[in-house]
């Protein structure tokens, strides 16, 4: 076996829908692979990601019969090569670190670590997973958020055990990428790429409209300082329609530190503001988690319900299996990566 290849291979059931929905995955057996040839060279970075993000959250799929190639240790190293979010979310948790500095109280997460190991463990199967027991996971972010009594949105007290941080962000790799796949597979098929194609983006499919919730948040601020100049009565009635209509900008500016808050320049507090969303969304435990649960909610609710709002397709009544298989090589790793 050569130890700096990897053949993976693998079928998407889906449901039909006007973008097709993800219902399981599972690994090729030995037959599957027997009949086959790897598709070379390889090209797809996403056909690649979902199979080795797999791998490193399936235990079942580390055994060296899953497939012909199997090397756990190479897998983890390609997927680590090849997941650009890895890379950024080390990146921009260094920048957090002034912010999370400032924070005295801190939250462990080793309670909903062990909800979500548990209830993510039941999707797993013996060659790969399916997806009909989504409602155990969030289940376990509603526990998280009434026993902490914080939102998750724009939380930087969590503190995430590095051996789930590495795991979580697996996760979120096959979700993310599994949703490409689908995006992938409906833009082959369309007439006119240039007004009908689906994109997929790392921070505007989880934040739409981040400068509306800047606005917001600057709004919510100049209203508090206005606190001494209005009836006790007038402030809280006002202050319950800024968390109903102004709801993610308000926790922005709760969950930043007072210290942080204060040392803003007016001339540039809306830049370092605007820069803090995309900081926790990317490069904090509860921003990782929370793109997790978004991902969730579009295997739960489907995709079109979630992400890709504008799709008006019609239905394409078919149940189908996308079938893919690539073989990647330490050599090939080296042009992905420069």
């Amino acid at each position: 076996m050569n130890q700096s290849t990897l053949w993976l291979g693998y079928d998407i059931t889906t449901e039909p829908g006007p973008l097709l929905q993800p219902i399981s995955l599972q690994f090729w057996n030995e037959k599957n692979y027997s009949k086959a040839q790897p598709l070379t060279p390889f090209t797809y970075r996403t056909d690649a990601l979902v199979g080795l993000s797999l791998i490193l959250v399936n235990q079942n799929l580390k055994s060296p019969f899953v497939t012909p190639e199997m090397n756990y240790s190479f897998a983890h190293f390609a997927w680590e090569v090849l997941e650009p979010h890895f890379e950024i979310y080390h990146m921009i948790e260094k920048r957090n670190k002034p912010i999370v500095g400032m924070i005295e109280k801190k939250i462990n997460l080793a309670k909903f670590e062990g909800l979500f190991e548990s209830a993510f463990s039941s999707l797993l199967t013996d060659r790969g997973i399916q997806f009909d027991k989504i409602a155990g996971i969030l289940d376990g972010y509603e526990e998280l958020e009434e026993d902490s009594g914080e939102p998750l949105l724009f939380n930087f007290n969590y503190q995430m055990s590095s051996q789930f941080l590495e795991k979580a962000m697996a996760v979120h790799s096959f979700f993310f990428n599994l949703r490409t796949l689908m995006a992938m597979d409906y833009n082959s098929q369309i007439k006119d790429a240039s007004h009908e194609s689906l994109r997929v983006d790392s921070i505007t499919d989880y934040f739409p409209r981040a400068e509306y919730i800047l606005n917001d948040a600057l709004l919510f601020t100049e209203f508090k300082n206005l606190r001494n100049e209005m009836p006790e009565k007038t402030f809280e009635k006002l202050s319950d329609r800024f968390f109903q209509y102004c709801h993610n900008g308000v926790c922005l500016m709760q969950s930043l530190p007072k210290a942080f808050k204060e040392k803003l320049d007016p001339e540039t507090k809306e830049e370092v503001l605007y820069q803090a969303q995309m900081n926790w969304l990317l490069g904090t435990p509860a921003g990782l988690m929370y793109r997790i649960r978004e991902e969730l909610y579009g295997l739960q609710q489907g995709y079109t319900k979630v992400f890709f709002r504008e799709l008006h397709r019609p239905k394409n009544n078919k149940t189908t299996m996308l079938s893919l298989n690539c073989r990647i090589t330490e050599a090939e790793l080296g042009k992905k990566s420069a």
